[in-house]
This record gives C-alpha cells, sequence and structure tokens, in this order.
C-alpha cells in the first residue's frame, strides 16, 4: 500500500545529525475500475490528496510542539517537488521563519546519509551567509560610531562592559597580553600587576583562548571568520553589541535589559 513517510533529524551544533523518529501514513490504494464517469478515481484522488494534506498538518504540529519545547531553533526540509508546496502550506509561522531551506530528496527512500549531506549541504551555506551578513553589519555599525566594534582594544573594553552580543575571531588572530586569575581582566599590554585589581598576571603570548573563554562564560555568541578582507583590516577581531555603554541612554539601557 502507498503510504507518504517524514523523518525527524535533529542537529545540536557540534554533535552528528541523529534521526529521531519516522511518521508514516498509509494511503487507500487505486481500484480497479474508475467506475461510472471516472467517478470512484476522483473520488480516490481526492481521498489520498486529503489523507496526505492531514499527514503532514500532525507533522506541523508535532514539529511546532518540539520547536517551542525548545528541542530545534532551525528547520530544513527535505522532500520531493511535488510535496513541498502542500508541505509549506501547513508549517506555522513560527516554523517558516526559522526555515534554512529545503532540498530534493524522497524520504521513503533516502538513507539516513543521503539526508545527513543534504542537511550540512544547507547548512553550510547558511552559515557562510549569516558570517558574511554579520561581518558587513559589524563593520557598518563601527563605520557609524554605533553597535559595532573593530579591533582588539575595543573588542576587549567592550567585553569588560558587557556590551558584547557576538564576538567574531578571525582565524589567524593572534596577540600577547596577560589574564588577571583574580578578577578576569584581560589586557593587551603586558605588565607586572592587574589595572582592575592590582593582583599578579599571568602573561600570555596569544590572549586567543583567554578572551573565548571570557565570551563562553558569559554566554557571548562567537563567531569563527576564516577569511574576510575587511575583517582582517581590522586585526582578525570584531564584535557586534548589544548597546554602547558610552551612548547610555534610557532607550539603550532598555534594549541592553
Amino acid at each position: 500500500m502507498p503510504f507518504e513517510t517524514t523523518k525527524f533529524c535533529f542537529y545540536c551544533g557540534t554533535g552528528p545529525i541523529e534521526e529521531v523518529g519516522d511518521y508514516f501514513n498509509e494511503l487507500p490504494r487505486r481500484g480497479r475500475s474508475d467506475g461510472f464517469g471516472g467517478y470512484d478515481a476522483g473520488h480516490a484522488e481526492r481521498k489520498v490528496a486529503n489523507d496526505a494534506k492531514q499527514h503532514y498538518k500532525f507533522v506541523a504540529e508535532t514539529m511546532l510542539e518540539l520547536y517551542e519545547r525548545g528541542f530545534f531553533k532551525m528547520l530544513t526540509v527535505g522532500c520531493r517537488d511535488d510535496q513541498w508546496a502542500e508541505i509549506e502550506s501547513v508549517l506555522h509561522t513560527n516554523l517558516r521563519n526559522n526555515l534554512l531551506g529545503r532540498f530534493r530528496i524522497d524520504p521513503a527512500t533516502a538513507t539516513p546519509e543521503q539526508v545527513k549531506d543534504q542537511i550540512e549541504r544547507v547548512l553550510d551555506g547558511h552559515l557562510v551567509r549569516r558570517r558574511h551578513d554579520i561581518v558587513a553589519e559589524v563593520i557598518g555599525e563601527a563605520q557609524r560610531n554605533a553597535r559595532g566594534a573593530l579591533g582588539l582594544r575595543r573588542v576587549l573594553r567592550s567585553l569588560e562592559t558587557g556590551e558584547v552580543q557576538i564576538l567574531l575571531l578571525g582565524d589567524h588572530f593572534k596577540a600577547a597580553g596577560y589574564e588577571c586569575r583574580n578578577c578576569g581582566h584581560i589586557d593587551m599590554r603586558v605588565v607586572e600587576a592587574c589595572g582592575m585589581c592590582g593582583q599578579r598576571v599571568e602573561e600570555m603570548d596569544d590572549i586567543g583562548d583567554a578572551i573565548l573563554g571570557h565570551a563562553l562564560r558569559n554566554g557571548i555568541e562567537v563567531m569563527h571568520i576564516a577569511s574576510d578582507q575587511e575583517f582582517e583590516k581590522a586585526g582578525h577581531i570584531a564584535a557586534l553589541l548589544r548597546f554602547r555603554a558610552d551612548q547610555n541612554t534610557n532607550a539603550a539601557l532598555r534594549q541592553a535589559g
């Protein structure tokens, strides 16, 4: 008996893509006769179409529930071309707004490896576009003296004041400096005592790991930038800010909160 198949695959961002469930919906088989004037055939086709739509609706409702419970943040759909219009029509707005894209595949016959390859292709494309957009946004904001910080000195100051929303680190970033083990202050100057608490500091040939650790401990998103000419001119480090501490109007404070 023919059936519609839907597979759920989750990707947490660091581990493997895992298939966590299948949904099957058997569709009615066409009879031998099309009946008087083809009535039976038309009725059967409408029944198949309705059953398929109900299947997609059920799957979409299940995905929405999982999304609202925090099981995933972004969605990619793999299906046959003839399925996409029906699937798209039942997706909730929240799912459409977080749809990275879709790819052509037959869920009934696709292997987990084929699904994984397609998901990674869509995800890689999304990440490339997002990195490019964020770099352009940071540079533009910095040029307007707004929510962009370019260069090590400016980024360190923004990390210190809690302004940073997204930290951008280049693959070739390297800078000497120190980290204070007492208060966690990071500075590019090499000194014997911390400029914040006066305690002895640990000198480092490269403070990249210290900056990365500070960001992760404080819930700051970190974006690694492989190659971007404008970004490299900024010293391979930049940040998109939540607010500007030196422009703290009441509106900026509300946005930061």
